[in-house]
C-alpha cells in the first residue's frame, strides 16, 4: 500500500495551501498554474506526501493572508533565507548591514542567502 512508505508532512502547511487556494476560488489545476507546479503535484502538497520546494513557497508567500504567511515563513525559514534577503535579492530593499549576499539561481527565481553553512 502507498501510504505505507509516504513520510505525512505536519497538517498545517498543507492546510495553508489547501485554504489559500480556496480563498482565491480556484481549483487545482488553475492554482498549481498560478504556483508554477501541475495539478498532481499541488494535490500533493495539499496532502502532505511532500513539500514545496523554495521557488514554489515564494510564489506562494506571494499569494498568502495575514493567516497563511507566518506559517509558509516557518518553512522558508528551512532554507534559512530571511525574508529581507529575498526583497533584497528582488530589488524591494537593502540588506541591513550592506553585506555581500550570496545569489542561488533556481530556474527563474533568485534567491540571496546570508551565507551560512
Amino acid at each position: 500500500m502507498r501510504s505505507d512508505y509516504t513520510v505525512r508532512v505536519n497538517g498545517e502547511l498543507p492546510q495553508a495551501i489547501r485554504s489559500m487556494r480556496f480563498r482565491l476560488g480556484l481549483n487545482g489545476r488553475d492554482f498549481g498554474k498560478l504556483i508554477g507546479v501541475r495539478q498532481p503535484v499541488l494535490s500533493h502538497y495539499e496532502c502532505g506526501i511532500c513539500k514545496p520546494f523554495l521557488t514554489v513557497l515564494i510564489r506562494l508567500l506571494a499569494r498568502a493572508s495575514n493567516e497563511e504567511r507566518p506559517i509558509l515563513e516557518r518553512e522558508l525559514s528551512r532554507f534559512r533565507v530571511s525574508l529581507q534577503e529575498l526583497k533584497a535579492a528582488a530589488g524591494c530593499c537593502s540588506l541591513p548591514d550592506n553585506r555581500p549576499a550570496k545569489n542561488l539561481s533556481i530556474g527563474s527565481e533568485t534567491a540571496v542567502f546570508n551565507g551560512k553553512e
